[in-house]
Order: structure tokens, then C-alpha cells, then sequence
């Protein structure tokens, strides 16, 4: 499957290319492009008949004669031939107004079969097709009922100036061929088949003159596949940006498969753009990929956020909860993280390490030290990352505007909270006197004392630990009870909204005492308001 799009795509992007060339340059129509070279078996197969009309017959492939075909025989003629449309002709020797011709199009190496009728007044040549009906079914029956595309999963890309939202089941990026103008996505899963591809051209058409040819730019690809049912193709608008989208299903390969395609003109960078989604008969989902298609082309839109060229961070994720988030910063650069919330204007300050496909450490040196760590929830795929904090609970988090997280530490009151040194300087020690080691141990107990946001943190993680299909904390709205007791442990009384694995919730208070030394969450207890 991987092969036959390389070809296609070869072929339809050579297409684009000519079409893209300036409206002054001189292109004869007919002109046939070349493209990659195949090896091409065609056998013929010889009526014979009893009495009339028993000539030999000569064969020629566009305009190489082959080898003589004896009436009543079958030969099979091995060819090298370019990708693309080619012509078979069958005359009678010494006769050639006594012929019979048919088109095929190469597109990977393949066999063709042909049975040949001698009659006085033509030879009739008509190919041998096996029944692909089944393999059809799976392409558009009703079993790929299950849509992909949903905007809380959904992977992202801007392309060429143009922002597109697509399903994360194509989760693999093909990196050794990414470009700024080349860009193919496919599923990990071994039983799907299927591809996304992005692709660009410059060109130096105007709009009108694109208006005027993105007709027969359809009609040229589509020509590069002979045998095709379910035709659609029509103009179209993506984006706001004028276009032309196409979908077929066709028999030309081993397997036939599905073709989506659109291509679309950007006036600003003055590129011709093209999306394609195309999946065979061997792909075993159930997903619509004909349907999430035109989801991700009639969501697209124009990106108009303006660059961010003097911000520090990469990228950001977020855990949205009721009445405020929660939040990781990352500096890739720098390797440091920031984790914040939008109840508490405490940054924490970490370091990092790893890649997020096999998990990132982050580390904070607080106290004695903890560790987190982040990691992707599907391979290969940044929407969506599971942190695992140090009890081993884990919590998902979404990705988010790098620019707007980073708006939120910048508003008055947010600063770092300074992190200790695991590793004191024991000279340093060692020189200080006894009111000071005094005074320095007092502060040294202060910065081990659990902060609010933290001890508050960890009451949520509990309560979530307890209850995984909803636990809410109403902070702002219903808390009762939040004391600091003098060993610096924490006691807490909020109202909660619990949801069960029906999606029924309720209202409840719930209480627990955190523990400054052991760092624990103790007495939970969840009643009736």
C-alpha cells in the first residue's frame, strides 16, 4: 500500500507542478509525464476459432511492437514500463485496420490479463478483472461507522498557513521525509492501512488563472487510475481559500482502495496545497475515514495568531479542573519546568530530563525531593500526556497555548519558590555560629513545611484516587475548614462533587488531614452535605 501512494503521489504532484508553472510558459496538451519504471506482465489469451477469422495477430504497447500472438494460442509479454497510462493494441498481421485497443494504467509492479477475439471487422480485446466485491464492501460498508475526529483528541498542524484539526489514530509521523512542504502521517496499529499526507508547491499562477485550471487539474489526476466507482468531485472552498476535493474508489491496485483528496490555492504564500487521505481493503478498523476527511477539511481554517519569537518555552500542558487548573511549562532549551496553578501564584521550579515518548523526569528539589514523570499517552502523539506523581498515581493532561500559559506566571504576585540545596556546603556550615545555625535551621524548618497549594494538591489526587470517575474540590465556593496546624501538617474541609460510572453526581464534604512529616494524606472521610 506504502509503495502504490509513493507512486501516486509522485505522479499527481508532477501534475501540480506543470499546472503550477506561469500561465506564459508554453505546455502542449498530450504531453505525457514520466514517472517511476515497473515490471509489467500482460497476458493475452487467444479465442480460437472453428472455421472463419483464424489469423495471427501482432501486439503492439504504445508504439513497440511485441512479440507475433499465433491464433487459438496465449503468450504472456514481459515489459518495463513507466508509471502511467499506456496503450495495448491488437491488429491483424498484415491488416492493421483490423484492430482492437484498450488503455491501462501502471502503477506498481502488476500483471494484466486480456482475452482476444478474432472477428472480420475487429478484433475484440477485453480485459480479465477478478472480482473484488468483497474487498469493495470493506471500503464502504457499514461496518466503518466509528468516527475518529473529535477536538479533545484530535492531534493539530499549521501547514503552509493553514491550521487543521485531524484524528489521532494517525499517531506516526514519517520524519525521515518531513518537510515544510511534505508531511505523512499513518497509524501505528499494525491492522490499519491507511495514510494522511500534506503537501505543498509554490506556484506562480494568480487566483484567477488557479480558478481557471483546478478543473483539469482534477480531471488529470484522476485519470492516473483507470478503473474507479463512487466518483465525486467537485470545487470547493477550505478555509476560505478556493480548492477542489475528490473521492473515488478504485480497483487499479492488488487492493483497491479509497481516494480523498483535495488540493487548495493560497494567494499569500502562493502555494498550491494538497491534502490526501486514501486506505485500502487490508485496513481492518471500523473507522470512517471518508467522514473524518471532510470533518478535518471543513474545519480547517487560516492561522492568524500572530509568532511568538521572544518566549522561552516549548510547549505547555494543563489539567482543567472545576474552579482552576493546574499547570507544566517546559523550557526544552534550558531543561527547567515550572508547575503552577491559577489558585496560587507558588511556582515550583524543576529540572527535566528524557523524551515524553518513553516518559520525561521531572525533578523538584523540595524538601527531600520529588520526582514526576510525563509521558505521552499515545506514541508519537502530544495532545494528550499521563503524569505519574510520586505515590504513582497518574493524571492526564492536556496540551495547551504555550502563550497563554506563560501569561498566567506573568501576572503580578506569581514567583518562584526557591528550591533547596540537597547537597549544603559543609565549610559554609561549619563557619557559621551557633545563633546563626540557630536561626538558619528555623528557616531551613519553614521551607520543609508542605505549602497550601501542595497540601491541596495531594487532598485532590486522593480524592480522585478514591473516586476515578469525578472528584471535585469547590475551593473558592465551599471551603470549610483549612488550617495549618503547628507541625506544619494541613487539615482540610471542602465541598466535593462526586460522579459515579453512571455520570450521576452529587454533593458531598469531604475532610482529610495531610501530614507534614510523612507527607501523606490521613483521616479521609467524604458525608453527606
Amino acid at each position: 500500500m506504502k509503495k502504490a501512494i509513493i507512486m501516486f503521489f509522485a505522479l499527481i504532484l508532477s501534475i501540480i507542478i506543470v499546472a503550477c508553472g506561469s500561465s506564459t510558459e508554453d505546455s502542449s496538451e498530450g504531453e505525457r509525464l514520466t514517472g517511476p519504471t515497473y515490471s509489467v506482465q500482460i497476458e493475452i489469451d487467444c479465442v480460437e476459432n472453428l472455421f472463419f477469422s483464424k489469423y495471427d495477430v501482432d501486439v503492439f504497447v504504445d508504439e513497440s511492437k511485441l512479440e507475433k500472438l499465433d491464433h487459438g494460442t496465449a503468450h504472456t509479454y514481459s515489459l518495463e514500463l513507466e508509471a502511467g497510462a499506456h496503450t495495448l493494441t491488437v491488429t491483424k498481421t498484415g491488416n492493421k485496420k483490423v484492430d482492437g485497443v484498450v488503455e491501462f494504467t501502471v502503477s506498481k509492479d502488476e500483471n494484466f490479463y486480456y482475452k482476444i477475439a478474432c472477428t472480420s471487422q475487429q478484433v475484440k480485446v477485453e480485459e480479465i478483472v477478478a472480482d473484488a466485491s468483497a474487498e469493495m464492501d470493506v471500503l464502504k460498508g457499514t461496518s466503518r461507522n466509528l468516527s475518529g475526529f473529535d477536538t479533545l483528541t484530535n492531534r493539530s498542524i499549521t501547514f503552509c498557513g493553514i491550521d487543521f484539526s485531524f484524528p489521532a489514530y494517525f499517531d506516526v509521523l514519517e520524519s525521515e521525509t518531513a518537510s515544510d512542504d511534505y508531511v505523512h502521517y499513518y497509524p501505528e496499529e499494525k491492522n490499519y492501512s491507511c495514510s494522511l499526507i500534506f503537501s505543498a508547491n509554490d506556484t506562480e499562477l494568480s487566483q484567477s488563472e488557479f480558478d481557471d485550471r483546478k478543473s483539469a487539474i482534477a480531471d488529470s489526476i484522476m485519470a492516473q487510475h483507470k478503473n474507479k466507482v463512487d466518483v465525486n468531485s467537485a470545487s470547493t472552498v477550505v478555509a476560505g481559500l478556493s480548492g477542489w476535493s475528490m473521492s473515488y474508489i478504485t480497483t487499479d491496485y492488488e487492493n483497491p482502495a479509497a481516494f480523498n483528496l483535495s488540493f487548495i490555492f493560497n494567494p499569500e504564500n502562493q502555494k498550491i496545497i494538497m491534502v490526501f487521505v486514501t486506505f485500502d481493503s487490508v485496513d481492518m478498523s471500523n473507522y470512517d475515514y471518508a467522514g473524518d476527511y471532510y470533518k478535518m477539511i471543513q474545519s480547517a481554517e487560516i492561522n492568524t495568531k500572530p509568532v511568538e519569537i521572544d518566549s522561552i518555552y516549548d510547549i505547555a500542558y494543563v489539567r482543567e479542573l472545576n474552579e482552576y487548573s493546574l499547570y507544566y511549562l517546559f523550557d526544552m532549551d534550558s531543561k527547567i519546568v515550572r508547575y503552577f496553578s491559577t489558585n496560587d501564584t507558588g511556582v515550583q521550579v524543576g529540572t527535566i530530563s528524557g523524551e515524553m515518548n518513553s516518559g520525561m523526569k521531572m525533578y523538584f528539589d523540595y524538601g527531600d525531593g520529588f520526582s514526576e514523570t510525563l509521558k505521552y499517552k499515545t506514541a508519537h502523539n502530544d495532545s494528550i500526556a499521563i503524569l505519574t506523581d510520586p505515590s504513582g498515581f497518574e493524571w492526564e493532561y492536556k496540551k495547551t497555548d504555550v502563550a497563554a500559559a506563560e501569561a498566567i506566571i506573568k501576572q503580578p504576585g506569581y514567583s518562584d519558590i526557591g528550591s533547596q540545596n540537597l547537597s549544603p556546603d559543609v565549610n559554609k556550615e561549619a563557619s557559621l555560629q551557633p545563633s546563626q545555625k540557630v536561626e538558619d535551621k528555623k528557616s531551613e524548618e519553614k521551607k520543609d513545611e508542605l505549602r497550601e497549594h501542595e497540601a491541596k494538591r495531594a487532598f485532590e489526587y486522593y480524592g480522585e484516587y478514591m473516586y476515578p470517575y469525578g472528584f471535585e474540590c469547590h475551593w473558592f465556593t465551599k471551603l470549610h475548614e483549612h488550617t495549618q496546624l503547628d507541625d506544619g501538617s494541613w487539615k482540610f474541609k471542602v465541598g466535593v462533587t462526586i460522579t459515579n460510572q453512571y455520570g450521576a453526581s452529587r454533593e458531598a464534604v469531604a475532610e482529610a488531614l495531610i501530614n507534614n512529616t510523612t507527607k501523606s494524606v490521613e483521616n479521609f472521610d467524604v458525608y453527606a452535605e
